[in-house]
């Protein structure tokens, strides 16, 4: 940087030394002019405009100097934060990146439609066996469980939906649905006496009434 000084600046900092040289001089004797003693001031004007002018100088260039130093820092700091807005973008895609790589490693593969219809039929109800329901006359072996009294009226309507299919080789819409209510409200009754039951006979019992509901999908056979 460029130092520009008007000749009234340059004026101004030449008459401190200017006068000073003048004020440290003394008379020793008639003719002979003296300092305060000591040769660490001016003791002519021209050398107090010298120094003032060695000072001018000096102070320009630690001026210069300091504003290059101060340019240096402040490219310094720049180029630091560069850096970290470069490292902190790299970081955000780095674990963007390994987010969508997890995510991808975990996936499953996805189930075709032969896939679903495989799993719905694993899930599925059994129906059940010729000796547990007669397809031709339409007769129930209930599980020793289910004939208890408090499931009967559940039991006679069943029979009578079951003869019907029987006779008819199917049932109708309104059969379907009574019969998908009785073995429902059967097996709510079955449930609410869990603990009174064995579990192996508890379960025997809500399996074969989940058999008779899958009579639902498929025809007599």
């Amino acid at each position: 940087m460029r130092v520009r000084l008007s000749v009234f600046a340059v004026s101004w900092l030449l008459v401190p030394g200017i006068l000073w040289a003048q004020a440290s001089e003394t008379i020793i004797a008639p003719g002979v002019w003296g300092s305060w003693g000591g040769s660490w001031h001016a003791s002519t004007a021209e050398e107090g405009m010298a120094r003032g002018m060695a000072d001018l100088t000096r102070s320009a260039g630690m001026a210069n100097l300091l504003n290059s130093e101060a340019a240096i820092n402040m490219q310094t700091a720049a180029r630091m934060n560069m850096e970290n807005r470069v490292y902190g973008t790299e970081a955000y895609f780095d674990r963007r990146r390994i987010n969508r790589e997890a995510r991808e490693a975990n996936r499953r593969p996805q189930a075709t439609p032969e896939d679903l219809a495989r799993f719905a039929k694993a899930r599925a109800p059994s129906r059940l066996s010729a000796s547990e329901l007669d397809p031709f006359s339409g007769h129930i072996a209930w599980p020793q469980l289910l004939q208890q009294e408090i499931y009967a009226e559940y039991r006679e309507a069943l029979e009578t939906l079951f003869e019907e299919r029987a006779i008819s080789g199917d049932l109708n819409i309104q059969q379907r649905s009574d019969l998908r209510q009785l073995t429902n409200e059967m097996q709510q009754t079955l449930r609410t006496r869990i603990r009174e039951y064995p579990p192996q006979e508890y379960m025997q019992a809500r399996t074969f009434i989940e058999g008779l509901r899958a009579e639902l999908l498929g025809s007599p056979t």
